[in-house]
């Protein structure tokens, strides 16, 4: 499953569980994976695709949660999403 195949509701559940933890400007796929509401398989698959916005520290992949919400808004409202990452 790729981004675009995910339906418009789950893009906005994300969104709204992201806005409830401010102050984590970066995390790794498992406290996404609880706070956004989407799958680590999921975010994982995002990740190889490249879609992930974020950096590796180590093995360890930290994503820039407010340019990742940036990236669901966009889909959300009907865009493809900020390919700039």
């Amino acid at each position: 499953m790729n981004i675009r195949q995910i339906d418009q509701t789950s893009v906005e559940n994300a969104i709204k569980h992201l806005q409830r933890t401010p102050g984590k400007p970066h995390q790794t796929i498992r406290p996404l994976s609880k706070n956004s509401g989407m799958s680590e398989c999921f975010l994982r698959s995002l990740l190889k695709q490249g879609l992930l916005p974020g950096f590796y520290v180590g093995n360890r992949f930290y994503v820039d949660v407010p340019r990742f919400e940036a990236y669901l808004d966009a889909l959300a409202n009907g865009g493809k999403g900020n390919d700039n990452h």
